[in-house]
């Protein structure tokens, strides 16, 4: 496998890396959306409450119960967004990581690369001298 070659590859694999992290950020984009409207409808939730406290406490104590546990649900749905979105985090972080690896090794391929093409210019120079030389000893025969 030749340097242009391993490039291709290297570039073919950050593409995948960046089109994961696309997907990543749009997820987590989703979900921060998600919990928004989560967010606001407990804050709805909470005012309604709040608006029929009096009416709940004289008459409708079983209504209280059944809000209460629609709202336990709210919270115990956002509780497992949290979850869902620290767990999406520590694996954004994991890839961000992998990327930086790759980015070092990307630099040591260029640091390579270039000795080896300087390498390629001094053995041309030589070829180029070589040839000369022998051009000029089969002139003097």
């Amino acid at each position: 496998m030749d340097n242009e070659e391993f490039q291709n590859i290297m570039i073919q694999q950050f593409n995948k890396v960046f089109e994961k992290l696309d997907v990543v950020e749009s997820r987590l984009t989703s979900l921060e959306k998600g919990q928004s409207k989560l967010e606001n409808r407990i804050e709805k939730v909470e005012n309604t409450i709040d608006q029929l406290q009096l009416y709940v406490e004289n008459k409708a104590a079983d209504k209280l119960r059944i809000l209460f546990d629609g709202w336990q649900e709210h919270e115990d749905k956002t509780a497992d967004l949290a979850e869902k979105l620290d767990t999406l985090n520590a694996k954004f972080d994991r890839l961000e990581t992998k990327l930086g690896r790759m980015e070092i090794k990307l630099d040591r391929v260029a640091g390579v690369q270039l000795h080896h093409s300087e390498m390629l210019d001094i053995l041309a120079a030589k070829s180029v001298h070589q040839e000369a030389e022998i051009s000029a000893l089969k002139k003097v025969k």
